[in-house]
């Protein structure tokens, strides 16, 4: 008896005190969270009723804030309230404004998990552009969106396959909305080259398939080339660049970009302020990127009464962060592309006559100007299909502060020869006085792309895209160009501009020659390699 008595007096004994203990605890938990209280209740007097607005609406600010005054009441209960104040860590915008509230930024930001995107992809030539069009187009399934737009469709072989794939998406229930340049820039070219084009197919293709297909001749002249793939259950893709279609344009060196990821191509879509039939749908697979703030742009309509000089300054001083601005990393989409853009959104005879912008916003030009006047780049490689005499200004703005220039350009373009040749011997004669050199070269093969790259110890920008250097192209066409600091790309599209570079031949001030008409209107030359003649030089830069 007494052993069992001993027994039950040590385990009556053993709950007593875990008694105690518990009572104990709760004692001190009370304690806790009366100090923390109190602490708070101080804290948030001595911060301010707008400050605490702002704390209060964000859940990860109330938690950091109850852990720093638990963690260090304990320690300090006298000061809690301003060693508290300096060790938060999470700032916000009405913090920031407030005078009540000084918070420090020691931590690193939060991290955002965001899925990976694929650089952009350089597409070099008509074969590897086609081949990656192909490829989007059977990936597409019904309720996708394709908008398809090009300068010129040319008959051909490659185009029938354009279009049977184009058929087959429209069989499959996908959206398809449809446009070819038909306005008189594009018809006086396929005049002067004696081409037709295939634009009444794609009206059959919308014909046959009125629910899901539109088509539109496009009466502004629209140089840009693209085609998006916008895929609401999917990831979206674009391609665009300079590369037309038709079996001629094979042999002809010219690259575009393919890119893959929906606020991207969402972004491509809006700075060309495009407005379609099928609208984009909401994406279920975002990005969970940041939209890129809008670009400043130079404005023409009738309305406007500021001087065009002061735009571009402005303009230009605006878009200086596109240029200087160096991501940290290239892992995402958003900090390796950008997008520049005309948009021509009228056609005027009485201005294409004049040869006066349209109606419209029109930045590239004012970003190259931005872009060869950046001191910040001391070389620049250039691939040019078509320039002018305004196209030349351009880069002359980076000889004459002694960045050097090197361009390679056709030796015999399909249209305006004399006009090249006319802005590129001015060029070189310009830069005889120049601190910068220029390094010229002309190809034996036609060079449609319009690229520049430009050359810094820090960074190397790229930008490509349909726009040439020519001041139809700057004032009255719709183009569409990308900036890109993407490292890989930028490499493979520097390696194939130095082979371009290779295979030509440089150009001296000697090859220079002009042309002259005799009694009999025969037009001869002088021997020279490359000669032109000043009056039809003037003619086609106004055509052009």
């Amino acid at each position: 008896m007494s052993s069992l008595a001993w027994r039950i007096s040590s385990v009556r004994g053993d709950l007593e005190a875990q008694t105690r203990n518990s009572r104990a605890a709760n004692t001190r938990t009370a304690s806790r969270a009366a100090i923390m209280s109190q602490g708070k209740h101080r804290m948030m007097s001595h911060l301010g009723k707008e400050t605490l607005h702002a704390l209060q609406t964000s859940k990860a600010t109330r938690k950091l804030l109850s852990s720093n005054i638990v963690g260090y009441i304990h320690k300090r209960p006298s000061s809690a309230t301003i060693t508290c104040t300096q060790r938060l860590s999470f700032a916000t915008k009405s913090s920031v404004a407030s005078p009540n509230l000084r918070l420090s930024t020691t931590l690193s930001p939060r991290k955002v998990d965001r899925p990976n995107n694929a650089s952009p992809e350089l597409l070099c030539g008509y074969r590897n552009t086609l081949q990656a069009l192909h490829t989007d187009l059977e990936q597409t399934v019904a309720g996708d969106t394709i908008i398809f737009s090009v300068y010129v469709l040319e008959p051909g072989n490659s185009t029938m396959l354009v279009l049977d794939a184009l058929r087959r998406a429209a069989e499959r229930g996908v959206n398809l909305d449809l446009s070819v340049d038909r306005s008189a820039a594009s018809r006086f070219t396929s005049w002067c080259e004696g081409t037709k084009s295939r634009a009444s197919d794609m009206l059959a293709l919308a014909q046959a398939f009125p629910a899901t297909v539109s088509f539109k001749g496009q009466t502004v002249p629209t140089h840009a080339k693209y085609i998006i793939f916008h895929r609401p259950n999917a990831t979206s893709s674009a391609i665009f660049g300079g590369v037309n279609i038709g079996d001629r344009f094979e042999d002809w060196k010219d690259f575009t970009i393919r890119v893959k990821g929906n606020n991207v191509v969402q972004e491509l879509a809006e700075s060309l302020s495009l407005h379609t039939k099928h609208p984009f749908a909401s994406t279920t697979h975002q990005d969970q990127l940041p939209v890129i703030c809008p670009v400043a742009s130079l404005r023409h309509d009738k309305s406007a009464s500021t001087s065009r000089t002061s735009l571009v300054q402005h303009v230009s001083d605006v878009l200086s962060s596109w240029v200087k601005r160096t991501p940290r990393s290239s892992s995402t989409l958003k900090e390796c592309i950008r997008f520049v853009t005309n948009r021509a959104e009228g056609c005027s005879i009485w201005k294409m006559v004049m040869n006066r912008p349209f109606v419209g916003t029109y930045n590239v030009e004012p970003f190259l100007q931005r872009l060869f006047s950046d001191r910040q780049y001391n070389s620049y490689t250039v691939a040019m299909a078509y320039m002018d005499t305004r196209g030349a200004a351009l880069i002359q703005l980076a000889l004459e502060r002694g960045a050097d220039v090197s361009l390679v350009m056709p030796l015999h373009p399909n249209v305006y020869q004399d006009a090249n040749r006319k802005a590129l011997c001015r060029l070189m004669c310009a830069s005889e006085s120049t601190s910068g050199k220029l390094h010229a070269f002309t190809h034996h093969s036609m060079i449609h792309a319009k690229a520049i790259i430009a050359h810094s110890s820090k960074m190397t920008t790229s930008v490509l895209g349909s726009c040439n250097l020519k001041q139809r192209s700057f004032t009255q066409f719709t183009e569409l160009n990308a900036i890109s600091v993407d490292d890989a790309m930028n490499k493979a599209l520097l390696t194939k501009m130095d082979d371009l570079v290779h295979e030509s031949r440089p150009v001296a001030l000697s090859d220079f020659g002009e042309q002259w008409i005799d009694g009999s209107m025969g037009i001869h030359d002088k021997g020279n390699l490359l000669p032109f003649w000043d009056l039809k030089a003037n003619v086609e830069e106004w055509l052009g």
